[in-house]
């Protein structure tokens, strides 16, 4: 675990929310669903979903869409892509958002991120419990 402790609040969720739907927008793209990655994906997701007024379905990181065009997939964090790497190999034709986005990356895996942070902390989101 990194040493560091990053906590981010609601507000901040917020805000990188409404930063994807702002980008989404802009691209003149609209999803027919929004999924939210269990667990960290699904608040964000859900988020996404009141914003643009759009179905959500949580799906698992193996989830294979029957049909991924036109839908949304969020996660909480891109920090090493694992799973959004994973998901984008099941899932061609998904876009894919991420509230943080870990910039030390040259390949930019998705599609919509809310903010970008340099990797050296642990992120704790307000959904979050922090018992250490």
């Amino acid at each position: 675990m990194k040493d560091k402790k990053e906590y981010l609040g609601w507000y901040d969720m917020d805000m990188a929310t409404t930063l994807i739907v702002t980008q989404i927008e802009e691209d003149q793209w609209r999803p027919r669903k929004v999924c939210g990655v269990v667990r960290g994906g699904v608040i964000p997701a859900v988020m996404i979903s009141h914003q643009m007024n759009i179905p959500f379905e949580p799906i698992t990181p193996d989830t294979v869409l029957l049909d991924g065009k036109d839908v949304l997939i969020v996660d909480d964090i891109y920090d090493t892509g694992k799973t959004i790497k994973h998901l984008k190999k099941l899932n061609p034709q998904a876009r894919f958002a991420t509230i943080l986005f870990n910039l030390k990356h040259d390949e930019y895996e998705v599609d919509y991120y809310g903010n970008g942070y340099s990797g050296e902390e642990w992120i704790v989101f307000p959904w979050e419990s922090d018992l250490s």
